[in-house]
């Protein structure tokens, strides 16, 4: 059932084409979440933890930085998902048991930091219930590229 690093290597069937859609799903959803969903929202609770905080609108540097971090998430949730099935038997995995791995993996690994981002740095309740349920929207992306592809 699990793979080894060694094995997923020889097997050459990295998942390319289901990262690449899940990465590009998690940056549509992105744009969405923190723009015409949400970005009145976010921005209010943005002033309100940080009342002189400015927004320069044409700094490209946040979002370098979230794409880079998507990207990354999105690697490594293929990772998981090739780990946890690889390409041994040919079978491919129900819509369930890619959402179970990523839901796993948003719990798990993204949960945490906006948790802690609020306990411990004080940042807005609205900030950190935005943060993780937009990545628990991309992680569900991930796992729906993952399943289609």
């Amino acid at each position: 059932m699990f793979r080894s690093v060694k094995d997923m290597g020889q097997s050459g069937t990295f998942p390319f084409l289901p990262t690449l859609v899940g990465f590009v799903a998690a940056q549509f959803t992105g744009y969405l979440w923190y723009g015409p969903l949400f970005g009145k929202t976010w921005l209010k609770a943005m002033k309100e933890q940080s009342p002189n905080m400015t927004i320069d609108q044409h700094d490209s540097n946040p979002i370098v930085v979230a794409g880079i971090t998507w990207l990354t998430s999105s690697v490594c949730f293929s990772t998981l998902v090739h780990f946890w099935h690889g390409d041994s038997d040919n079978k491919k995995l129900g819509l369930a048991e890619y959402f179970c791995l990523a839901h796993t993996a948003w719990l798990g690994f993204s949960v945490p930091g906006h948790v802690f981002g609020h306990v411990f740095s004080e940042q807005h309740k609205t900030v950190c219930l935005l943060g993780a349920s937009y990545s628990f929207t991309a992680y569900t992306c991930m796992a729906l590229a993952h399943w289609m592809l």
